[in-house]
């Protein structure tokens, strides 16, 4: 007994003593930090001020460079505020909208398994836009799953909600789409459960409309949130002729690289998109990317500051250049018929699509017959610099016919 009591008080003691040196530590740290803030604060202050200063003076350097390229202001604290406004909603609205699909795809899924599964006979939901804005007047067509049965059709109302009643409600699987205007078409198979509070998040038609309405707007806020549609998560960039795409890079120049230079616009909050879709870059990358694909002259310091690659890293594209875009396009031609010289090819130019404030950027359709079946093709960017044309970027994609 004695020993017992022995050493429950020596336990006591120990944890007395611990919990002395923690209560003193406490009022401790508390003391420092009244008198003289948290260092750990201060230090990440100053580190976050040197890098933010070694981060922009080479991208002053090259906007007081520039004089007739339209280049970027400088931003304000104000303009910086704005940013990081838009920023920080814009990933909210993602977070949202992924928390809304977790909780959706788990009813999908129990209804996939259950076949004895009750479904509505009302189809309900909501059509919006990235930034969570309801879509007037948007068609939305129900039907019974690969069977084209359309099982109900109608319109969403002002506030974008959709209440449309099905044919009958002995269906398993839906199928939904829908259409409105400046929107492209969305559409999706296999829906189980059937239609409840269902949300549709639609892209904007990238065309000269959408590039107008950009450039008309004066408040700094709804014309990044436009641009948003541009660079921000999108299923795919259907629906847009390259021939009518790359021209917009150009008009909307100033505002991609008030993105693309800004860190608010690439967050840890991305990753879950990452997550779900590797394919998707967070709207600073994509921001570059366009500004790369544009590739004014002006902004290469920046591409390397960036380590963009432009493809084919081991070509020299210097060597590509001629007082002509044909010329460039024949020097390009020679090159990867002698790349591919173990296989016959035909390759074939569209004509050349001459843009730009100073009609100094050339789009080029280049194709290569590789067999009767697949068609490869590359998109040439050639820009004008210091009086001759240079190969500056290649697109390429595949067409099996």
């Amino acid at each position: 007994m004695k020993i017992r009591i022995a050493v429950r008080t020596g336990v006591l003691t120990i944890w007395r003593r611990r919990c002395l040196r923690l209560v003193c530590w406490i009022a401790l740290t508390a003391l420092l930090f009244l008198a003289y803030g948290s260092p750990l604060f201060r230090l990440h202050a100053q580190t976050a001020e040197k890098q933010q200063a070694s981060s922009e003076t080479p991208l002053r350097q090259v906007r007081e460079t520039v004089t007739e390229h339209n280049a970027p202001p400088s931003g304000t604290s104000a303009e910086e505020g704005i940013v990081a406004e838009v920023a920080a909603e814009y990933f909210r609205l993602r977070e949202k909208h992924a928390a809304w699909e977790r909780g959706y795809g788990k009813r999908d899924k129990k209804a996939v398994w259950d076949e004895s599964f009750a479904v509505p006979s009302i189809a309900t939901g909501i059509v919006v836009n990235k930034r969570g804005q309801p879509i007037a007047e948007a068609e939305v067509v129900i039907e019974a799953e690969a069977a084209r049965e359309v099982l109900g059709r109608g319109r969403t109302n002002d506030k974008g909600h959709f209440h449309i009643p099905l044919s009958r409600d002995s269906y398993r699987g839906l199928d939904l789409e829908v259409n409105a205007k400046a929107y492209l078409r969305w559409a999706q198979g296999g829906i189980y459960g059937g239609l409840v509070d269902f949300r549709v998040e639609m892209d904007r038609v990238i065309n000269q409309d959408f590039a107008d309405e950009v450039l008309a707007q004066e408040d700094l806020g709804e014309r990044l949130w436009l641009l948003l549609a541009l660079v921000g998560e999108r299923h795919i960039l259907s629906g847009c002729d390259m021939r009518e795409f790359y021209p917009l890079l150009g008009q909307l120049r100033q505002d991609l690289m008030r993105i693309a230079t800004s860190d608010a616009f690439t967050t840890a909050g991305f990753d879950w998109i990452r997550r779900k879709r590797n394919d998707v870059l967070p709207p600073r990358e994509m921001a570059r990317y366009y500004l790369l694909l544009w590739h004014d002259p002006v902004d290469e310091p920046l591409f390397k500051k960036w380590d963009m690659k432009v493809g084919l890293t081991d070509v020299d594209f210097q060597q590509f250049n001629g007082e002509t875009t044909e010329e460039v396009c024949e020097k390009w031609a020679d090159y990867e018929l002698a790349r591919h010289a173990e296989r016959p090819r035909s390759p074939s130019f569209s004509p050349p699509m001459i843009c730009g404030a100073q009609m100094d950027h050339a789009l080029v359709h280049f194709m290569i017959k590789d067999n009767m079946f697949v068609t490869y093709g590359q998109w040439l960017i050639i820009v004008r610099q210091e009086g001759k044309w240079y190969l500056k970027f290649i697109g390429i994609h595949a067409t099996i016919s």
